[in-house]
């Protein structure tokens, strides 16, 4: 019993390189606004958390039920945006990939 693939031949214009580089250059974009604001929201739980321990902060024990609520809440927001960072990490690599693979197998760059 033989088995045969179905090839099929791609010819790729730098049309295509442009779109996927345009797409890897909005992707960047995102991550870098997503770490930004990670980071702000890390700063953001550092300062409520700072707040408990300030002996001058009169509403402390008033407060403490809505502060860990809040903090809890942010800190679910911050494992939420770790996740699409990690995505758009993933997302970055395919575009790599993809960009290669379009500029290997675009007609100038073929050796026949």
């Amino acid at each position: 019993m033989t088995f045969q693939a179905d090839i099929q031949e791609y010819s790729y214009s730098p049309h295509d390189v442009q779109r996927v580089q345009h797409l890897e250059d909005k992707a960047n974009i995102a991550l870098m606004v997503m770490e930004g604001n990670k980071e702000i929201m890390i700063s953001l739980v550092g300062f409520y958390a700072d707040l408990f321990k300030d002996d001058d902060f009169d509403l402390r024990k008033q407060c403490r039920d809505d502060l860990n609520a809040f903090r809890f809440d942010v800190g679910s927001q911050i494992d939420d945006i770790r996740a699409q960072i990690n995505r758009i990490k993933v997302l970055l690599k395919i575009l790599a990939d993809r960009k290669n693979l379009v500029g290997i197998t675009s007609p100038a760059d073929c050796v026949c």
